[in-house]
């Protein structure tokens, strides 16, 4: 008896019986496959979480005074030695009263130069001009005390014209005022510097060597007592000129801390600055600690970005002493409890493009 004929299965039919036997579960798979390398990926809890380094540096002033000008803005970008702004260490009113002594002493001076000027008329004459100088750089550093307080009140008096509190007659009296001063201040430093031509002058004349053989003399306590009165001068025009602030650091101005007018103390931040870049990560290690970490030792840093951006660094540095973490890289709780961590210091792999302060996990490889 000849055997029946196979029955060929439709194609369809076979497709039928691998869609509900065999698909669900190469399906099934395929999705754990997916989830573990996107939980990988993306959702896996790192062995540690780091901040890229911030570095901030402060603009501040080895003297107290008061901020004169501070021609700053928020987000502007310095160099490093850069002029931020000015303090005036002296209240111009102080300087004025320093400088009113100074030219009485002066004037005394020159009450007592009467009796000596038949002795030597040559010295004599070289001690009237240095007196006449000294004078002159007194009325000189006046003129730019009256000078920086008719700035002062022009800057005071454009803030208010500008929210029409006063006229603009007003305004125009004390730019006036202002001029007034600056054309007395060159006047008289054009005549002071005359002056001090005319006493190297004469200096160059005197013979040191003879003037030392000879006794004390009248004209050398004079002497001695100008010399005196221009040290007081030196000081208090030093003094006078203001003290130049300078950025210590490339970067952005993050906080400016006081405006121009405001009294600052010795060593009090006046401008905060924020470095442009960083080569660093700071991370923690939390308990319980199941590597021992090591200078050397490879890292995995993972951005937090879109893309989730991935370098290598190396470990640089660990810690001798557990600290308290920086809560902005702790999960969100209620407990206010400080969490400790030994800190950890990563190199910044080139290829990243973090900025600092940007947080970012961090894997032991």
């Amino acid at each position: 008896m000849n055997p029946l004929p196979v029955i060929p299965t439709p194609s369809a039919h076979r497709w039928r019986e691998f869609r509900i036997r065999a698909l669900p579960f190469l399906v099934f798979v395929g999705v754990l496959v997916l989830l573990a390398m996107m939980w990988r990926r993306y959702v896996a809890p790192p062995s540690l979480v780091g901040q890229v380094e911030p570095i901030t540096a402060y603009v501040t002033s080895p003297r107290p005074g008061t901020v004169a000008q501070l021609n700053l803005t928020r987000m502007q970008q310095v160099r490093a030695g850069d002029a931020v702004g000015q303090i005036i260490t002296t209240d111009p009113k102080i300087l004025a009263s320093s400088l009113a002594v100074i030219q009485s002493e002066i004037q005394l001076l020159r009450v007592n130069l009467q009796p000596v000027m038949e002795q030597q008329r040559y010295a004599i004459n070289y001690d009237r001009i240095r007196l006449d100088w000294l004078a002159q750089r007194v009325d000189l550093a006046t003129a730019r005390v009256k000078l920086q307080l008719a700035e002062n009140d022009l800057r005071r008096t454009a803030e208010l014209f500008r929210d029409k509190i006063v006229s603009e007659k007003v305004y125009d009296q004390m730019k006036t005022a202002r001029d007034k001063f600056q054309a007395e201040v060159d006047e008289r430093g054009k005549l002071v510097a005359e002056l001090e031509q005319n006493v190297q002058n004469l200096g160059l004349r005197e013979d040191p060597a003879e003037r030392n053989q000879k006794p004390p003399s009248p004209q050398d306590v004079l002497r001695a007592s100008i010399e005196v009165q221009e040290n007081k001068l030196r000081l208090t025009e030093a003094e006078l000129s203001p003290l130049t602030l300078r950025a210590p650091m490339d970067g952005l101005v993050r906080v400016i801390n006081h405006r121009s007018g405001e009294a600052i103390n010795v060593g009090e931040p006046i401008v905060t600055l924020s470095a442009l870049s960083s080569d660093r990560i700071v991370g923690y290690l939390r308990q319980p600690i199941t590597i021992e970490l090591a200078v050397g030792m490879s890292v995995e840093v993972r951005a937090r970005s879109l893309n989730r951006a991935i370098g290598h660094g190396t470990i640089v540095q660990v810690g001798t002493q557990w600290e308290p973490i920086d809560p902005v890289l702790l999960p969100q709780t209620s407990s206010r409890t400080p969490v400790l961590g030994l800190p950890v210091l990563v190199s910044l792999p080139p290829e990243l493009r973090l900025l600092p302060g940007e947080i970012v996990d961090l894997a032991i490889k």
